[in-house]
């Protein structure tokens, strides 16, 4: 009976540990994934965005539903404050080395932006999102 609990608990980690999305063949088509995912924020559409991020992030569905959640929670005091979703704007594209990418935008809401940040990592199948952040802070979009 302990073998069968440890076999189940090393399989539900290899499952959760071992979740990797798809990739994406170019920078454009990056651009476009995320221009995607940004146009569903910008529509009120939260799960749709997760959904989209979920398919080519490179951590855990279980990790990147805890984001979604955590943001689901945060979305009504964000829309008290700021206003409704009123579209997004492209901001900047960086590359660090051939292995790296950053993509900024800013989801606008009537009275403020919040800026969302996407990175990626080039794979030898292709570039797969690493990570994202969003967060209220704008100032940190411009240089020091």
């Amino acid at each position: 009976m302990i073998f069968k609990k440890k076999s189940v608990l090393v399989l539900l980690f290899l499952m959760n540990s071992h979740a990797i999305g798809e990739t994406l063949n170019s920078k454009d088509e990056v651009r476009n994934f995320t221009d995607e995912v940004m146009g569903s924020i910008a529509a009120d559409n939260l799960g749709g965005a997760f959904k989209q991020i979920r398919e080519y992030a490179s951590v855990s569905a279980a990790d990147v539903g805890a984001m979604e959640a955590q943001l689901n929670i945060q979305f009504p005091t964000l829309i008290s404050r700021y206003g409704e979703p009123s579209g997004f704007e492209f901001i900047d594209l960086k590359t660090v080395g051939s292995s790296l990418l950053e993509i900024v935008y800013i989801a606008k809401y009537e009275k403020h932006a919040m800026p969302w940040r996407f990175y990626f990592y080039k794979t030898n199948k292709g570039w797969m999102l690493n990570t994202f952040r969003f967060d209220s802070d704008i100032l940190r979009l411009f240089p020091s």
